[in-house]
């Protein structure tokens, strides 16, 4: 998959087009920031179940004439190549259990801008590894999403923190490990 939009200049959300994945709330925030003035691009990876809500999509798509800033791509199986192309990965969920999108953020290194429902706050310290929202207010997603396409040093501080936090808790390695010195913690063997 090649993204389109200029390099450099990339938002991705990974999600399937399904309501509680809030695709249209992060798209009215990104029209209304100063993304699209600035030339960045907005790339919504994931199932299109070609119903009501992906018709809402596209239609707010073709009302506001941003079919060059906003781009489908539909199921992809290649999302470690999509997020090498990424700056910025969203999660806009109004429910979610655990983010693995998250993860999946910080292990390619973008800065990320996430709601703040579910286990979101667990992987994202709002101001530290990312910025956390409210999912269902417009004017804060925006001005968060302008904050961070505005502050490229922001966007690298977020996008190191986040990959550190990955690396040292999530991946296969770190999670054996902290099995392991559990079990020798707790289980007494016999002999």
């Amino acid at each position: 998959t090649n993204l389109k939009g200029q390099k450099g200049k990339r938002v991705v959300l990974l999600a399937n087009l399904r309501k509680p994945k809030n695709h249209i709330q992060f798209l009215k925030a990104f029209y209304q920031s100063s993304a699209i003035s600035k030339g960045w691009s907005l790339h919504f990876v994931g199932k299109d179940y070609q119903d009501e809500y992906s018709q809402e999509i596209k239609h707010f798509i073709d009302s506001k004439k941003i079919d060059q800033n906003v781009f489908l791509y539909g199921s992809c199986i290649d999302i470690q190549n999509i997020l090498k192309q990424s700056d910025i990965g969203v999660l806009c969920s109004t429910h979610e259990g655990f983010p693995v999108t998250l993860l999946e953020y910080g292990y390619s290194k973008l800065s990320v801008l996430s709601t703040n429902v579910g286990f979101c706050n667990t992987i994202i310290e709002n101001e530290k590894k990312g910025l956390t929202f409210s999912p269902e207010n417009t004017k804060e997603i925006k001005e968060k999403l302008n904050r961070i396409l505005e502050d490229e040093n922001l966007r690298f501080q977020f996008s190191q923190n986040l990959h550190d936090e990955v690396i040292n808790n999530y991946t296969a390695s770190a999670v054996i490990n902290s099995y392991l010195t559990f079990l020798k913690k707790n289980i007494k063997i016999e002999k």
